[in-house]
């Protein structure tokens, strides 16, 4: 067996892999084109399902631009101009796929939406996105608020479903009930949670609440009252809303009707949260975690300082069913330990999600998975923030005296690996990869500066504390902030060490000092993201992209799982940036992302116990069928713990991954892999294999174990971080290992070498 040794600095360009395997949005290719200083820049989605072996051509006015095959997706045309049009075209196996949709450049650097006509006085705030009718295009659904809080107001807060293009699909009237912390909590999410390719969208809702199609909701219990605005408490900067029916509705993405309606989270008495005036009874969080692994939930949450309530629902025929419920007074130690914002992330790499609120995690099945009891705070970030050390890790401010300050702890656990205390409320802080200068990413607030790797102080200039982006062609993030000017902010995009690198003139920044924009998410291009501002007359809305090259290839952030829960949740609370599952650096030598945690494109094996041409055990984009080489192959959680299948005769997928929690066994006593395929492990479980295989392809060990009883003979073998290879035979085309790894030489039960 040969062995090359990749230390630190390694030549293995890897990220770290967590084991939730889910469909996700089927998604167009997102092409979009822009003037330029130096020409016309074009950028398209890598869709997840193209992590590997596929490349594009670009076609501008039906001639190929490019002489060889595209890795990345994105091309400086220098000669281009705004009258030119241009397509792109997936090469799969060697051939050309049909051309996308064909786009003419952007003369600015933003797309505008212009909003429908409002009365004085109505501003656009938070928006969030998602495919609401199934085109494959991204939609904004946008707030829009009226600062009149008044028991004899007549105008209240819409939400307004747009297309890319500027069509109105439907808008939402919340009613005069639906109001509270100057709009903080008048929110909304989106979801695909039946998987028809069209999101479902939520919120509540209440008496007087109109929906997309003109029905509105009545007086429900029958007291003669739809608008319980008299019982409104004003604070100095707030408004609180104590009185009133409340409501979860499942709404239709496409046409805003209401599917379903149930209670929402009892409020009470407002004096149950802490509180005679409502602000304790009045903080709500929405998101769509996939908590058994392969469908998603609706999730729900109320209340953060002292007591917190959630409730999950499955979307059944359209109908909400209740799945869990979780009480802080039931689980001691988990009362006031919420936070102004909350995560849905896999901490602990079983393939389903946790619920991440602050000072505490609960898992996925409605279980405390730990508190840190360290109290509530405004700012949190969740992800590979180290990715030397395995797992997520979570990077927080707290208000609460005497922990104030900067805390940073492991995700599944919640062992504190950092705690700087202030001394006084620490109200913000920001978790980012800013700097080569820095291993890992830097971790700051109020307080000293860190490494999230060496978990030493260090000095760096850190512009901003709002959110994080990637923005330029580098690996490293950008900031995102504002310039403030007393009410607001144009927004700004700053590199440490650079200052500002982008201003978007003529445009406002959310929520006054916190200086957020509408959204931030990858919404069409590469995997750089794009940002919305409103503008400074709050009559549109502008869609901004970047216009740098790359030489990075990774596929579009939307397929990552923890970032596209990040999207959903997004407005919610205190706006916090999106965090991908995976870390990314330069100087850390991780250039490349993981797989995709996804479906998609992939034929999944079903049960049956047999691998051969003609058994029909798999699915395929949910329906019953055979294998044909070629097929991208995958085994996930789907099919329990402990899998046992034969592979009976020769096969030459194009990949074959398996991700799971458990452990997948394949007996190829009369089969083999042959071909270019490639074999990709993944998931924390252990995939055994036996026999002599003579695939060509590259063998990686992401995450887990590969235990291997036989040879490999014409497959490089590249272990990750943390991953595990158990080998009994030989390698013909060695082994490369990555710091963190671990070898067993001669199978599981002999002596292992750890990188």
């Amino acid at each position: 067996m040969r062995i090359k040794i990749l230390l630190f600095f390694g030549l293995l360009l890897m990220a770290n892999a967590l084991s939730a395997q889910r469909k996700m949005e089927a998604l167009d290719r997102g092409l979009v084109a822009v003037q330029s200083s130096e020409g016309i820049f074009v950028s398209w989605r890598i869709l997840g399902e193209e992590w590997y072996g596929v490349t594009y051509n670009l076609y501008r006015n039906g001639e190929k631009l490019n002489t060889e095959p595209l890795e990345v997706s994105n091309y400086l045309d220098d000669s281009g101009s705004l009258s030119s049009t241009y397509s792109v075209k997936a090469i799969v196996n060697g051939e050309e796929e049909p051309p996308s949709k064909s786009v003419q450049p952007l003369s600015e650097q933003y797309l505008e939406i212009p909003l429908v006509s409002r009365p004085d006085g109505y501003e656009p705030n938070d928006a969030t996105t998602a495919d609401l009718d199934g085109d494959g295009e991204y939609e904004i659904i946008l707030k829009r608020i009226i600062n009149d809080w008044s028991e004899e107001a007549t105008q209240f807060a819409y939400f307004e479903a747009y297309k890319m293009d500027g069509t109105l699909m439907w808008d939402i009237n919340v009613g005069p009930n639906i109001m509270s912390s100057s709009a903080v909590e008048i929110n909304i999410a989106a979801f695909d949670f039946n998987e028809d390719g069209k999101a479902e969208v939520f919120l509540r809702t209440s008496e007087g609440t109109i929906f997309g199609d003109g029905t509105k909701i009545g007086d429900t219990d029958g007291d003669g009252k739809t608008n319980y605005r008299y019982s409104v408490v004003q604070s100095p900067n707030m408004q609180y809303m104590n009185e009133g029916p409340e409501f979860l509705s499942l709404v239709d993405g496409e046409t805003g009707v209401e599917l379903d309606r149930v209670d929402f989270i009892p409020r009470g008495k407002s004096s149950d949260w802490g509180d005679s005036y409502g602000h304790r009874a009045n903080k709500f969080f929405f998101g769509a975690p996939y908590l058994d692994g392969k469908k998603p939930s609706l999730f729900i949450g109320r209340g953060i300082y002292t007591k917190t309530e959630m409730r999950t629902y499955d979307v059944v025929n359209k109908e909400l069913v209740l799945r869990w419920e979780f009480s802080s007074e039931d689980n001691p130690g988990y009362g006031g330990q919420g936070n102004h914002n909350m995560t849905i992330a896999d901490v602990d790499e079983d393939g389903r999600d946790e619920i991440v609120y602050g000072s505490m995690t609960v898992d996925d099945d409605g279980s405390g998975l730990y508190s840190t009891e360290l109290g509530h705070g405004d700012a949190m970030h969740v992800g590979d923030l180290d990715p030397f050390r395995k797992g997520i890790e979570v990077w927080r401010c707290l208000e609460n005296s005497p922990m104030y300050g900067t805390v940073y702890h492991d995700g599944a656990t919640g062992e504190i690996l950092i705690h700087d205390v202030l001394g006084r409320d620490c109200g913000r802080a920001m978790a980012a990869n800013i700097s080569d200068e820095v291993m890992g990413a830097t971790l700051w607030g109020s307080t000293t500066k860190f490494s999230a790797t060496t978990k030493a102080p260090v000095s760096l200039e850190t512009n901003s504390v709002n959110f994080r982006i990637y923005w330029d062609g580098d690996l490293l993030e950008e900031l995102l902030d504002h310039n403030w000017n007393g009410s607001g902010g144009e927004g700004v995009i700053q590199k440490s060490g650079h200052g500002n690198i982008f201003t978007a003139t003529g445009t406002n920044s959310n929520n006054w000092t916190k200086g957020t924009p509408a959204l931030q998410a990858d919404l069409f291009g590469d995997w750089r993201e794009e940002v919305i501002w409103r503008t400074t007359d709050n009559k549109k809305i502008r869609i901004y992209t970047t216009v740098d090259p790359t030489p990075f290839r990774v596929y579009t952030l939307m397929h990552d799982h923890q970032y596209r829960q990040a999207i959903c949740w997004q407005m919610c609370g205190y706006n916090q940036p999106p965090h991908t599952s995976f870390f990314l650096g330069e100087r850390e030598g991780i250039t490349v992302p993981p797989p995709p945690m996804i479906t998609n494109g992939r034929l999944v094996y079903n049960g049956g116990g047999v691998w051969d041409k003609t058994s029909a055990n798999w699915l395929r984009d949910g329906q019953v069928s055979t294998f044909e080489d070629g097929d991208q192959v995958l085994f996930d959680v789907s099919n329990g713990e402990n899998v046992t299948l034969d592979l009976s005769e020769t096969v030459s997928p194009s990949n074959l991954t398996v991700n799971s929690s458990g452990n997948y066994t394949l007996n190829t006593s009369t089969g083999k892999f042959s071909g270019n395929m490639h074999l990709t492990k993944q998931g924390s479980g252990t995939f055994s294999v036996e026999g002599t295989h003579d695939f060509s392809g590259e063998t990686k060990v992401w995450n887990g174990r590969l235990a291997l009883d036989g040879n490999l003979t014409n497959s490089p073998v590249l272990v990750n971080l943390f991953a595990e290879l158990a080998a009994k035979g030989q390698l013909g085309k060695g082994v490369n290992m990555r710091q963190g790894s671990s070898l067993f030489v001669g199978g599981i039960r002999c002596l292992a070498i750890w990188i």
